[in-house]
Parts: C-alpha cells; sequence; structure tokens
C-alpha cells in the first residue's frame, strides 16, 4: 500500500490509496475506511481515493512514489485541463526546495515576457 497526493479541485491536494492485493484475496474501499475508523485514524487522514493497483517499487523495494503519482487518473485529468504547467512538480509547504525556485521564473518568464 501507498499513500500518495492526489489533484484535488477544491483541496489541492488529497491523500490518495493505492493499494495492492494479494494474488487470490479482495478487498473494497468500505474495508479500507472501516480499517481507517478502526483504528482511530484522524478523519482528514483518511484516503480520499483509493485505487486498486500495482504499487510501484525499485529494484531496493523502495516506493516510486513520484512515477505512482504521474500514472494516477487524478493526474492525468488535472494535466489535460490545463491547470498543471510551471507548477507541475511543486508541492504546497515546500517554499524554499529549488525546484519552487524554478518553477516561480518560468510563471514569471510565461506571465511579463
Amino acid at each position: 500500500m501507498a499513500c500518495i497526493g492526489a489533484p484535488d479541485d477544491r483541496l489541492v491536494e488529497v491523500v490518495m490509496a493505492i493499494i495492492q492485493v494479494k494474488q487470490g484475496q479482495t478487498m473494497t474501499e468500505e474495508e479500507v475506511l472501516d480499517f481507517c475508523k478502526k483504528v482511530n485514524l484522524a478523519k482528514y487522514k483518511w484516503p480520499r481515493k483509493i485505487v486498486f493497483d500495482k504499487v510501484m517499487r525499485n529494484p531496493t523495494g523502495k516506493l516510486m512514489k513520484p512515477q505512482m503519482r504521474k500514472n494516477s487518473q487524478a493526474a492525468k485529468r488535472l494535466s489535460r485541463t490545463g491547470l498543471v504547467g510551471p507548477f507541475e512538480g511543486v508541492r504546497k509547504g515546500r517554499g524554499n526546495s529549488p525546484s519552487f525556485f524554478v518553477a516561480v521564473a518560468e510563471c514569471f518568464s510565461v506571465c511579463f515576457p
């Protein structure tokens, strides 16, 4: 299982859980939400979107979250609307990262030629 940020129109990003179910077993979205309730997980931490798909891992076994984020249907839908532009890949709360400054510079070059 992997939890990533999925684009959202109202909240900018919501939690999306990508769950890989073992062969021969089944799971529903209701079971995932019931588990969140059973372990007393705060409601804002519950996944808003649940996808049953293969969880991508690199050769050392680490999760490949950027690739999973790119492959998610929500990211594809958002990029088709044209809302993903120079700020693609920039996440909230990371204002001092180099990618943020590059994105801001690209935005200014587009807006103020």
